[in-house]
């Protein structure tokens, strides 16, 4: 989802979001349609065109349905125009990840009023230029299925910049320090048996010796030529090759191979998941895949510090639902829209 913000620059807002987020969004929806957590309401006694409200915040159907355009048809700016024929119930999933998006958009506003968390002049105006940019942005059918006039969409770039600033105050906290090592990113071949005699059999044909020391912390045996074509008689595990984290492996494995140089083999690895392993190192340090992976680390780390202090004051809130009104925001009617770049736009200007 793309509501909170896990990074400042990204290209195709909503694409990228769709895989990394700092709070996933199919899990604040999960919140908003079961009352996971929250306390979700489903009441009467709301104003005009108002959907969701939560403590002072609240969210009119036109914030839906911009918030449902955006994230249906980046989707299908990135996975192409026949989705939702081919996955129709698809199109709902995201209805439901916009929503849960906008839902958190207004939750983090609620928490900058607490936590006295307001935009800058200098940021009043940024929101405002984008969103009176986004507004240049927008089809006849776009602008007539949002309802939204101008002022409206000033608003909701404001609200956005808002919930950015707060998940920024939320996470300033969290340890980011993390080094090479940690982050580091290996290629490895394996021979993966489920005996250990087996393993043992394919030791001793790579060291060239039925004689050879099946406990060696590691050694050249006869190269990655020799070691693929014993893999191929001995490994049971179909994938040959693997471009691993240390997060990836059985922890018996990942000493052993976070250990080798480039060109090393292991010795006989018994690992916790019942397997003996043999590992030759292919490359011990992947520097662009080490950089993405410290990347990935990062927001994780982001993510669990937000979720910390997010998840709580999500439990103490009644979430009020006009239940009438949020039905008629389906995905079938942004169909015919074409806008997808509110958070693109947003990200030009902050």
């Amino acid at each position: 989802m793309r509501a909170v913000p896990g990074e400042k620059k990204h290209s195709r807002g909503i694409r990228r979001s769709a895989i990394r987020c700092a709070l996933c969004a199919a899990l604040i929806a999960a919140m908003l349609l079961t009352g996971c957590g929250s306390r979700l309401v489903f009441t009467t006694g709301f104003r005009e065109d108002e959907v969701i409200s939560v403590g002072s915040q609240s969210a009119a159907s036109g914030e839906v349905r911009l918030y449902i355009s955006n994230y249906l048809n980046a989707y299908e700016d990135t996975f192409g125009s026949g989705l939702w024929d081919a996955a129709p119930e698809a199109a709902q999933t995201v209805r439901d990840e916009a929503l849960g998006s906008l839902l958190q958009v207004k939750i983090l506003n609620l928490m900058a009023e607490r936590d006295l968390i307001a935009l800058t002049d200098e940021e009043e105006t940024a929101a405002a230029e984008a969103g009176i940019a986004y507004c240049a942005t927008l089809t006849p059918e776009d602008r007539e299925y949002i309802g939204l006039s101008e002022t409206d969409i000033v608003m909701m770039m404001s609200e956005y910049a808002v919930s950015r600033k707060e998940y920024a105050h939320l996470t300033e906290s969290a340890d980011l320090g993390i080094s090479d090592d940690e982050a580091r990113v290996i290629t490895i071949r394996t021979i993966r048996t489920e005996t250990e005699d087996a393993a043992r059999e394919a030791f001793a044909l790579l060291a060239g010796s039925v004689a050879a020391d099946p406990n060696a912390v590691s050694g050249t045996g006869g190269g990655a030529a020799s070691f693929e074509s014993v893999q191929e008689q001995y490994s049971t595990d179909p994938q040959r090759e693997y471009t691993v984290s240390r997060a990836d492996l059985p922890a018996a494995v990942e000493q052993a191979a976070f250990a080798l140089e480039s060109g090393a083999i292991s010795g006989i690895v018994s690992a916790e998941d019942g397997y003996y392993y043999i590992i030759l190192c292919l490359n011990h340090f992947d520097e662009a895949k080490t950089e993405a992976n410290r990347e990935a680390m990062k927001e994780k780390r982001l993510n669990e510090a937000f979720a910390d202090v997010y998840e709580p004051f999500l439990a103490q809130q009644d979430v009020r639902v006009n239940e009438e009104l949020l039905g008629k925001q389906t995905a079938a009617g942004a169909s015919a829209t074409s806008t997808s770049s509110f958070f693109e736009v947003y990200d030009e200007y902050f």
